[in-house]
């Protein structure tokens, strides 16, 4: 009877270490919806200083100006962009993900903190109206708010010091929509007929003191 007893307690600890196991996977591969396939791209580092936009080949740490005005740095699965003062306008990964059709998904953990404001922390680049169909930017009011522009609105707010997981589905030429924490907050409809690729990190003009931006554990899919 004991021995009994030891087999299922086994068995038990067995199913139990197994739903652990497929719980981790599931949360890995936590994008929204099925049928994507994972998707890797070459990255490429752009940081702005005193002569313009930077492009620059991956590497784990990169910065630009004497002193330090911008710069990138990667630990782990973690990315962390900077903008240490208004000789700079940009810390960002470049994603070379160009495509005309079908269905991509990005999907990163983003946080951000005081004193940022008005600052691009992603965007879906390219536009038969301007550079950029759509970004996600990050603001002060509200204890950090995170908006979209080009189509959606507020997507979340108290957002200061808090991570929040991102989820953006692009059908071309079809939809766009934004995810925060598993939940849709934004979707609207584009028919913009370009060649679209995604930045991520933190861009636009500083007003504030110096911003720093985190994504982490960043994936792509395709469908």
């Amino acid at each position: 009877m004991s021995t009994n007893r030891s087999i299922r307690a086994g068995l038990a600890c067995s199913i139990l270490s197994v739903s652990f196991v497929a719980t981790v996977a599931g949360t890995a591969q936590a994008q929204i919806g099925s049928g994507w396939k994972s998707a890797t791209y070459t990255k490429k580092i752009h940081l702005d200083d005193e002569n313009g936009l930077q492009t620059f080949n991956w590497t784990s740490y990169k910065s630009v100006c004497n002193p330090i005005c911008a710069d990138y740095r990667a630990t782990g699965n973690s990315e962390t962009f900077r903008i240490l003062d208004n000789r700079s306008n940009r810390s960002e990964i470049r994603l070379y993900n160009e495509y005309s059709s079908g269905e991509r998904q990005f999907q990163g953990y983003v946080i951000f903190s005081a004193p940022l404001n008005d600052e691009s922390l992603f965007q879906i680049f390219g536009s038969t109206s301007g550079a950029t169909l759509t970004m996600m930017r990050g603001y002060s009011d509200s204890g950090g708010t995170l908006r979209t522009v080009g189509g959606g609105g507020v997507l979340a707010t108290g957002v200061y010091g808090k991570e929040q997981r991102i989820n953006v589905i692009h059908k071309q030429d079809d939809y766009v929509e934004f995810y925060v924490n598993g939940s849709r907050k934004a979707r609207f409809s584009e028919d913009e007929e370009v060649t679209n690729y995604w930045k991520y990190g933190v861009y636009g003009t500083l007003r504030t003191g110096a911003v720093s931006v985190t994504w982490r554990a960043v994936q792509t899919f395709t469908r």
